[in-house]
């Protein structure tokens, strides 16, 4: 099992934050360690992409730098890639 420190992968710029900002791909099921929690990342995080880092309940706000940049469509579990339908539109082949 792979557990990696939340601070050797990920960026959290501000304290408020729900979601962290990967600094390299992290593979699925990768154990991240951020404090007394450990989750799992449910799938392949690229670089720049983020993931959540606490439960976000439907219509709670994401925040990342304290900003809100979206609102969750249904809940979300630590360790759940974050993302849009453009974003994975454009990720296709």
């Amino acid at each position: 099992m792979n557990i990696l420190q939340l601070d050797n992968v990920a960026r959290l710029p501000m304290a408020g934050d729900n979601v962290a900002i990967a600094t390299q791909r992290l593979e699925a099921g990768t154990i991240i360690a951020a404090g007394h929690q450990r989750f799992a990342l449910d799938y392949t995080v690229l670089e720049g992409h983020r993931f959540a880092v606490q439960p976000i309940a439907t219509g709670e706000a994401l925040l990342s730098w304290e900003l809100p940049f979206g609102v969750a469509l249904r809940a979300i579990a630590p360790g759940a890639y974050v993302c849009n339908a453009g974003m994975l539109d454009a990720l296709r082949i």
